[in-house]
C-alpha cells in the first residue's frame, strides 16, 4: 500500500493512441535509397532544386521509392501529400504560362473530388502564379524567390522523412530502460516489494522480465525473443487485436514465446515494437535476438507494426500509386536505385566536400543540443491584435420553418414566451453586446444584423452577409475577425436557426477556408447546444489529418477558436453568457448562474514544448478533447521513500480510484495495471516525454 505524504498524491492523466501500418518490401534497400537521395540533395546546394527539370527528377526518384511500399500506411500517405506539394511548386516555378496550365490540368485530374484539402492547397499556391502575369519584373523576382525557398524546404523535409522513417533491416537488442521498472541497484522497486510490513499487496506481479535472461553490458538481464516468437505475437494481434493478450497466449504458435510469458510481458513487447517503428522514436531498440536464419530475418520485415498515423483520412493523391502496387523484386529495386544514384550524382561534390558538410551539420546539431531551454514562451501564443473586425448575427424570430427542431433561449420571465416579450429581450441582449464591444477601442463593429418577430432574415441572406464579412477581412488583411451569433439553437446540433433554414459549422468552415484561410477567426456561439460546434471542429480537423497541436493548425493556415455559451447537451438562457461569460480571459470556462457551463476550444494553442524544433505531438483532436482519462501518474511515498507510479486504471474502478487517492492511502494494484514505477519524486524526463507522446495528458480530476 502506498501511503501519501502530507498531501494527497497528485495525478496527471493520459490516454492511449493506437494506429497500424504495413511494410511489405525490401526495407533495407528502400532505406539506402532514401539516405542517398537525402545526402545528395544536401551536398548539391540550393541552386540544384530550383530548376523545374531537376525538381521533376527528384519527384520521379521519390515516386520510385514510394512504389516500394503499398497499402494504406501513413508513411505512404504522408509521402504522397509532400509529393503533391512539390508538384504544385514545380508548376509555380515554370516560366511558360501555357506549360504551367497543362501541368495544372494533369495534377488536378489526379486529385479525387473528396480530397478537398489538396484542392485548397493547390488553389492557394496557384493563385499567386496567375497573379504573377500582372506583376512588374521586381515583384516577379520576389515571388519566385519565395517559392524557390518553399521548394527547398519541402524537398529537404520529404527526403529527411524518408531517410529517418523507413525502417532499417538491422535490429538492435532491447535496452534496460524500456522495461516498466528500471533500477540498476539491487534495491526493490515499489511494485516489487513483498514485505508485509510495508503494506504492499503480494499479489502485484513483478514487471521485471525473468524468462530466458542473458547478460549484456554492465551485467543487466535481457530476454531473447526469437523471430518466430515476434511473428507469432504480430499474427495474434492481427487476428484478435491489441489488448487481447489472453487469446493470443492460447494460440498454438504461442509456444515459441519466452518461458513464463504473461499478459503484461506481451503488452510490454508490443509496446517496444510500437516504439521501434514510431516516427519520433528513432533511437528505440527492437527486442529481438540474433539469428543466423537470414530467410526468417527477411520475413520479419513483412511484420505489421504500429506507427503514428500522420494522415489517417488522407486519400492518395498521385493516381499512379493510389491503388495497391505489386511488390518490387530485388532486381527491379536495384535498377531503380542505380538510376536514382546516376541522376542525382551529376555534378556531385567531392568526397572531401561531403565530409565537410557532414562535420558542419554535426556541429550545428551539437549547438542545438547544448542550447538552454528558452524561458520566453511568447511563441506559444498569438500576438495581441491591434485591430479586431466584428460582426454580430442574431436570430430571435418566432416564425421558423416546421422542419427546424428549434430550441429558443430560456428565461425565468414568462414575458419572454410572448411575441412582444421575446423582441424586448432580444433588443436588450443586442444592446448589451454593442455596449460591451464598444468599450474596447481596438474592436471595429462592421455590422449588426437584428432578427426578431416581424423583422426576420433568411438563411441565404445571413450566409451572404457572413461571406462578405470574411472577404472584406481578407482584403483589409485583418489581424483578427470575430463572428458573434446569439439567438435560437437547433436541438442536438447547436446550429444557428433562421426562418427558412439553419447555418452549420460546416458552412462557416467552408467560407473560412475559401475566403479567410490563414487569418485568425474567433466564433462565438451563444445559443442552446452550442458546444456541438466545438465537437464538429474536432471531427473536421481529424478528417483532414491535422494532429492536435497549434504547430500543425498554424502550418495549415487554420487559425480557429470557438467559444460556446453552453455544453453540447445544455440549453442557453437570455443574457446569461452576455453578463457572465464574456470578457473573462482567454481560458475562461465555468458554470454560470443560469446552470449552463460556458466552454471553449482553442485550435491554435501550441501544446508541445518545441519552439524552433519539429512538433512531436501526433494525437488526434478527439483524443485531446473527449478521450477518457484512464492512465494516471501517482506520486507519494512507499515504505517512507518517495515513489511514483504510472497506473492504467480499470474503467469500472475509476471513481473509486480517484476517491481513494484523495484519501492519501491506496493499494494501486487493486485498481488496474502498473505500467511504470520508480523511486523519487518525478519519473525520468525521457519516460515523461515518451508517455506524453503515447498517451494524451488531460486535466487533474481534482480540479
Amino acid at each position: 500500500m502506498m501511503a501519501a505524504s502530507n498531501a494527497a498524491p497528485s495525478i496527471d492523466e493520459v490516454n492511449p493512441i493506437e494506429t497500424h501500418v504495413t511494410f511489405n518490401t525490401d526495407v533495407k534497400l528502400l532505406h539506402t535509397m532514401a539516405q542517398k537521395l537525402y545526402s545528395d540533395i544536401e551536398t548539391k546546394g540550393s541552386g540544384f532544386i530550383r530548376s523545374p527539370d531537376n525538381l521533376q527528377t527528384i519527384i520521379d526518384s521519390i515516386t520510385n521509392i514510394a512504389s516500394g511500399m503499398s497499402g494504406e500506411d501513413s508513411f505512404l500517405k504522408h509521402i504522397n501529400m509532400l509529393l503533391c506539394e512539390l508538384k504544385v511548386l514545380k508548376i509555380v516555378l515554370l516560366k511558360s504560362f501555357g506549360k504551367a496550365e497543362e501541368e495544372l490540368k494533369r495534377l488536378s485530374s489526379s486529385l479525387t473530388t473528396k480530397n478537398t484539402t489538396s484542392r485548397i492547397y493547390l488553389d492557394e499556391f496557384l493563385k499567386h502564379f496567375t497573379e504573377r502575369e500582372s506583376l512588374d519584373e521586381g515583384k516577379v523576382a520576389e515571388v519566385a524567390e519565395h517559392y524557390q525557398a518553399k521548394v527547398e524546404m519541402n524537398v529537404k523535409k520529404l527526403c529527411a522523412f524518408l531517410k529517418e522513417n523507413i525502417v532499417e533491416e538491422t535490429m538492435e537488442t532491447e535496452q534496460k530502460n524500456d522495461d516498466p521498472v528500471s533500477n540498476d541497484s539491487n534495491d526493490a522497486t515499489p511494485t516489487e516489494s513483498s514485505s508485509s510490513s510495508s503494506g504492499v499487496n503480494k499479489s502485484v506481479p513483478s514487471t521485471i522480465r525473468q524468462a530466458r535472461p542473458y547478460k549484456f553490458g554492465m551485467g543487466k538481464s535481457r530476454i531473447i525473443w526469437s523471430h518466430d516468437a515476434v511473428a507469432a505475437l504480430v499474427d495474434g494481434v492481427n487476428t484478435f487485436g491489441v489488448g487481447k493478450w489472453k487469446k493470443i497466449l492460447q494460440l498454438e504458435s504461442a509456444s515459441s514465446f519466452p518461458t513464463h510469458t504473461t499478459n503484461t510481458k506481451l503488452y510490454d513487447k508490443w509496446r517496444n515494437l510500437v516504439k521501434y517503428s514510431h516516427v519520433e522514436m528513432k533511437d528505440a531498440n527492437f527486442a529481438c535476438g540474433t539469428s543466423k536464419n537470414l530467410k526468417r530475418k527477411a520475413d520479419l520485415l513483412d511484420l505489421v507494426v504500429l506507427v503514428s498515423d500522420i494522415m489517417d483520412q488522407y486519400e492518395d493523391i498521385n493516381s499512379s500509386i493510389s491503388t495497391s502496387i505489386a511488390n518490387y523484386n530485388v532486381d527491379v529495386l536495384q535498377k531503380v536505385n542505380e538510376l536514382i544514384l546516376t541522376e542525382l550524382t551529376q555534378g556531385h561534390a567531392s568526397q572531401q566536400q561531403h565530409e565537410e558538410v557532414k562535420q558542419t551539420e554535426k556541429k550545428e546539431d551539437e549547438k542545438i543540443q547544448e542550447k538552454p531551454l528558452r524561458k520566453d514562451t511568447s511563441w506559444r501564443d498569438m500576438s495581441q491584435a491591434s485591430v479586431v473586425d466584428l460582426i454580430i448575427i442574431s436570430s430571435y424570430g418566432g416564425e421558423l420553418a416546421p422542419s427546424i427542431d428549434v430550441c429558443p433561449k430560456q428565461t425565468d420571465n414568462e414575458m419572454a414566451y410572448s411575441v412582444s416579450g421575446n423582441s424586448i429581450l432580444a433588443r436588450k441582449e443586442l444592446e448589451s453586446l454593442i455596449d460591451f464591444y464598444g468599450k474596447n477601442k481596438i474592436i471595429q463593429l462592421r455590422e449588426v444584423c437584428p432578427d426578431w418577430t416581424g423583422v426576420q432574415v433568411s438563411r441565404d441572406e445571413q450566409m451572404d452577409r457572413i461571406k462578405r464579412f470574411f472577404v472584406s477581412c481578407q482584403e483589409r488583411e485583418s489581424e483578427l475577425a470575430v463572428l458573434h451569433y446569439t439567438g435560437h439553437g437547433e436541438k442536438g446540433t447547436g446550429n444557428w436557426c433562421f426562418k427558412d433554414g439553419v447555418i452549420t459549422f460546416e458552412d462557416i468552415f467552408g467560407f473560412y477556408m475559401d475566403c479567410m484561410r490563414g487569418k485568425r477567426l474567433t466564433v462565438i456561439s451563444d445559443c442552446s447546444y452550442a458546444g456541438n460546434w466545438i465537437r464538429d471542429c474536432v471531427k473536421k480537423l481529424d478528417e483532414i489529418g491535422i494532429p492536435s497541436c497549434g504547430h500543425h493548425t498554424r502550418e495549415h493556415g487554420i487559425l480557429l477558436r470557438i467559444f460556446a455559451s453552453c455544453k453540447e447537451n445544455e440549453e442557453s438562457t437570455f443574457m446569461a453568457y452576455t453578463k457572465e461569460g464574456m470578457g473573462n480571459g482567454k481560458y475562461f470556462s465555468k458554470k454560470l448562474s443560469s446552470g449552463q457551463t460556458s466552454i471553449y476550444g482553442d485550435f491554435r494553442e501550441i501544446r508541445c514544448s518545441k519552439a524552433d524544433l519539429p512538433c512531436e505531438i501526433n494525437s488526434s483532436w478527439n483524443d485531446r478533447f473527449y478521450a477518457k482519462p484512464f492512465v494516471y501518474l501517482v506520486r507519494g511515498k512507499d515504505r517512507g521513500r518517495k515513489a511514483w507510479h504510472y497506473v492504467l486504471v480499470d474503467e469500472d474502478k475509476l471513481e473509486s480510484f480517484k476517491s481513494q487517492v484523495a484519501s492519501g492511502d491506496i493499494d494501486l494494484s487493486k485498481y488496474g495495471k502498473i505500467l511504470h514505477s520508480g523511486w523519487g519524486k518525478d519519473p525520468p524526463k525521457d519516460l515523461v516525454r515518451r508517455m506524453d507522446l503515447k498517451y494524451l495528458p488531460t486535466v487533474d480530476p481534482d480540479e
